[in-house]
């Protein structure tokens, strides 16, 4: 066989096991526990499942959660969903929503990045946004059977984008958010 060949395969297979995260229930992180100069703990479940390579394809999500927990007294501060999006133009994202036991839920969301790349083939205009989720809604993310759909709206622009979050997800990070808290 070819060497080249062989080192090119080689260097995809790294690279795509290297980007996928822990997917089947792992990667969860758990930050400032042991450290004495934080005065809170992150959880965060950003490397639980990432696109291949972590570029999130053009129209289209990556949602994950994160919590702030206090040190001192071992309460959560805020749960919340963040969610890192492409599109072909600029969408100004101002709401998630999801359907939770045939109630539609709608989370204000903010944008806290945005980033545009141009090359010959056409601009990709990054934005990432977060919103505070209820404990709850993570809850019922974790209890269902399949993914979630929550789709991200705007108030200026006549689109959206669908995502999913995986139940597995949901359940990873709030069994971590439990450990940080006890």
């Amino acid at each position: 066989m070819n060497k080249t060949f062989i080192s090119v395969a080689f260097a995809v297979v790294l690279t795509g096991c290297a980007s996928m995260g822990g997917g089947s229930g792992g990667g969860v992180e758990i930050l400032g526990i042991d450290d004495q100069l934080e005065d809170e703990i992150k959880v965060s479940s950003f490397s639980f499942s990432r696109p291949f390579m972590g570029v999130v394809s053009i129209e289209t999500g990556d949602p994950f959660f994160r919590a702030y927990i206090d040190k001192t007294g071992g309460k959560e501060k805020t749960l919340q969903l963040y969610v890192l999006t492409n599109n072909s133009d600029w969408m100004y994202w101002d709401e998630a929503r999801f359907q939770m036991d045939g109630v539609l839920v709608k989370i204000p969301m903010a944008r806290v990045g945005s980033n545009v790349d141009c090359s010959q083939y056409g601009c990709w205009h990054s934005e990432d946004v977060v919103g505070t989720v209820m404990s709850e809604h993570v809850q019922f993310i974790a209890e269902q059977q399949q993914p979630v759909t929550v789709r991200l709206t705007s108030s200026r622009v006549s689109s959206n984008t669908d995502f999913q979050i995986p139940p597995e997800e949901a359940k990873a990070f709030l069994e971590a958010v439990g450990k940080a808290t006890q």
